[in-house]
């Protein structure tokens, strides 16, 4: 859950429920902490409800994630 109503400070709190991550692998703990970070990057665009904003923050996981894998087949 990512909370940023002070996003206009630059400041955001994240909360995790730790042991609902048990048995999850490293990546799939990587994409879910990146989703909520951009969720703090794009949540003062936010109009109505979250699904648009849910879109956005999936869709810019995913090319981030594209471009590592693509960094690291190059390697």
């Amino acid at each position: 859950m990512c909370s940023s109503d002070l996003w206009k400070y630059r400041t955001a709190t994240i909360y995790f429920n730790l042991p609902a991550l048990d048995g999850w692998s490293e990546r799939k703990i990587e994409k879910l902490v990146v989703h909520e970070l951009m969720h703090v990057l794009i949540n003062e665009m936010r109009e109505g409800d979250i699904h648009h904003e849910e879109r956005v923050a999936t869709s810019l996981t995913e090319a981030i994630f594209w471009t590592v894998d693509d960094i690291e087949r190059q390697r």
